[in-house]
Order: structure tokens, then C-alpha cells, then sequence
């Protein structure tokens, strides 16, 4: 009977100096899912929105300055006057 309560409360220490481990079990996958989380959300940010980003600046097509880089060839002489209208009414005409 000796060897009995001696070998429980062996299996009592062991199991109480060993509850960490089973916060281990838990955490592991929580602490898991959270870094899969975050390296999802840093790809989107490093990659997607500068992206969307450009694709705004470009879909913006700020059509006014075109048009004043178009003046500004046309005040340096850069086009004659039949190119200047031609590339205005091109930018006009995209803008509808």
C-alpha cells in the first residue's frame, strides 16, 4: 500500500509541475493563427495597396494637367499650333 500512495503522489507532482505544458497546447495554435494573420496582412500592405494606389493615381488621369504640360510645349515652341489642337482636343474628347 506504501508503494501505491508513494507512486500517486509521484503521478501528483508530475501532473502539477507539468500544467504549463497543456497552456503550451492551447497557445501554440492560437499564437499560430496570429502570426499566420499578420504575414497575410503584411503581404497585403507591402504588395496590394501600393498597387491599388497606382492604379488610382493612374485611373485619376488628371486630364487639367495634361493639358497645362501641353501648354507648356506649346509656350517652348516644342509643337506648332495644329499639334497643340489636335493633342487638346484628344485630351478633351477622352475626358467624356
Amino acid at each position: 500500500m506504501k508503494h501505491l500512495t508513494v507512486a500517486l503522489q509521484k503521478v501528483a507532482i508530475q501532473t502539477d509541475s507539468d500544467w504549463w505544458l497543456e497552456w503550451i497546447d492551447l497557445i501554440g495554435p492560437v499564437l499560430g493563427a496570429l502570426l499566420f494573420a499578420f504575414v497575410i496582412a503584411a503581404f497585403v500592405i507591402v504588395f496590394f495597396i501600393p498597387m491599388l494606389e497606382r492604379a488610382d493615381w493612374i485611373a485619376s488621369g488628371d486630364e487639367q494637367d495634361a493639358i497645362e504640360i501641353l501648354r507648356e510645349l506649346y509656350a517652348r515652341g516644342e509643337i506648332d499650333e495644329e499639334e497643340f489642337e489636335r493633342r487638346e482636343s484628344f485630351l478633351r474628347n477622352r475626358e467624356r
